[in-house]
């Protein structure tokens, strides 16, 4: 009974209708630490977002931040929808910094961090802060900030016009040292979600300029596709690992290291799989809605970590100035139905929750409730299962074609690593590339 055929699964969902390193010289990891996360299962991630471009400045947007905040009743409520752990917005892309820092005057004058983390810890709900470690907006850091060869400031999109920031320049120590203040000054931190979480190479920086060539001897501008994509991989593993030395130091036993958009990248293989892939606890991808959570969980299986894909339960992932939350995007039925689809193969699901100005709650709280008590009927058969599927894909890059295919015909299927014991199936599909 163990064995659950994830069709089956979803009728009953939709039925239900509720030391420092040298960062020149990563090395390969073959070794892991025991990971307090497992999946599947149910995760809260929130915090405060200023919406770029907006007609008040984000100084006018911090004006009574959160001035019903109650970090116990957030702690109550998370609890209340079954979360394992809450993900907090420290330092979203803009550099908005959301604990008392030492490095920046660009942060908020109430320590949410604090807060949260003490309701934490007074509640027993493990607390991850997200945290960017090369997407920072703060103007006080735009001295190192990446220009493309045009001499203008590479930013996430028109839309988020944040600034990116490189490894190789000295807001390198700006962000660790924001590392050791989270892990040294808030008690047990379970865990950094590092988002933006890559390099950017398109640039004219002298500071990556410099790093690549301390790294590889030769100059940055006759830099070859793979040697960019090495540059990359040994940057990211060589910060990891001079964060982990910070980790150790302050004895955080509980904190793991995870990355968005780390489960595609760790099945796309080579070197990032190598270097940056063993320095990461578990995996995470953005879904944000049920097309993109039915094809992301294919992946859950055929990692050898845990795999979260995140839901946005609301319209909006942006504080408003005033008023209330944004309201849901979901009805509680197709909120149950997305998170199914994840869970039945093997995922966990996070579940993106925007507050109102004020720091209150409004829908989208009510449906992760909802699915918390949805996922209580049913963990019993899903923790531990395996899928009961007639066809197992190599996962690789023409796994997702492939995929959709046999399911056109009507066939179960499942992904697997091609390193894997091979499952009990009528077949075994490698798809070409």
């Amino acid at each position: 009974m163990k064995n659950i055929v994830i069709a089956a699964l979803l009728l009953i969902a939709t039925g239900l209708n509720a030391a420092q390193a040298d960062p020149l010289k990563a090395q390969p990891r073959s070794t892991t630490r025991p990971c307090w996360h497992t999946t599947p299962s149910l995760s809260i991630m929130t915090g405060f977002i200023y919406e770029p471009k907006k007609p008040y400045t984000i100084q006018q947007w911090m004006e009574n931040l959160g001035s019903k905040f109650d970090a116990d009743r957030w702690v109550k409520d998370f609890k209340e929808t079954g979360a394992d752990h809450v993900i907090f917005y420290d330092k979203w892309i803009d550099g908005l910094v959301f604990h008392d820092t030492k490095t920046t005057g660009f942060k908020t004058k109430r320590d949410f961090v604090r807060e949260l983390a003490d309701a934490c810890h007074r509640g027993g709900l493990p607390l991850v802060l997200y945290f960017n470690a090369l997407s920072d907006g703060n103007p006080e850091f735009d001295q190192w900030a990446l220009r493309d060869k045009q001499g203008r400031f590479i930013t996430f999109s028109p839309y988020w016009p944040t600034h990116y920031q490189t490894l190789h320049s000295p807001f390198r120590q700006k962000c660790l040292e924001q590392v050791r203040e989270l892990l040294s000054n808030y008690g047990t931190i379970h865990g950094l979600w590092h988002d933006i979480f890559n390099e950017r190479l398109d640039t004219s920086s002298p500071w990556t300029t410099s790093g690549y060539q301390k790294m590889f001897g030769e100059p940055f501008a006759k830099a070859t596709g793979a040697r960019l994509v090495e540059f990359n991989a040994r940057t990211l593993a060589g910060y990891l690992d001079e964060a982990d030395a910070i980790r150790r130091e302050q004895r955080q036993e509980h904190c793991l290291f995870t990355a968005n958009g780390s489960g595609p990248a760790y099945r796309g293989g080579g070197i990032w799989k190598d270097q940056v892939g063993p320095r990461l606890d578990y995996l995470f991808i953005e879904g944000h809605c049920f097309r993109n959570n039915e094809k992301l969980a294919h992946m859950a299986w055929s990692f050898p970590k845990p795999f979260d894909i995140n839901l946005l339960l609301n319209k909006s992932w942006f504080v408003p100035l005033t008023g209330p939350a944004p309201r849901a995007d979901y009805s509680d039925a197709q909120a149950i139905a997305a998170t199914a689809i994840a869970i039945c193969q093997g995922a966990g699901v996070t579940f993106a929750l925007t507050p109102g100005h004020d720091g209150t709650f409004g829908e989208d709280l009510q449906r992760a409730k909802t699915v918390g008590a949805w996922f209580r009927t049913v963990q019993p058969w899903v923790a531990g299962a395996q899928p009961a599927a007639e066809v197992a894909i190599v996962n690789g890059p023409g796994a997702e074609a492939v995929s959709e295919a046999v399911e056109r015909a009507g066939v179960f299927n499942r992904w697997i690593a091609s390193d894997q014991p091979l499952p009990d199936c009528r077949a075994i599909i490698v798809p070409p590339g």
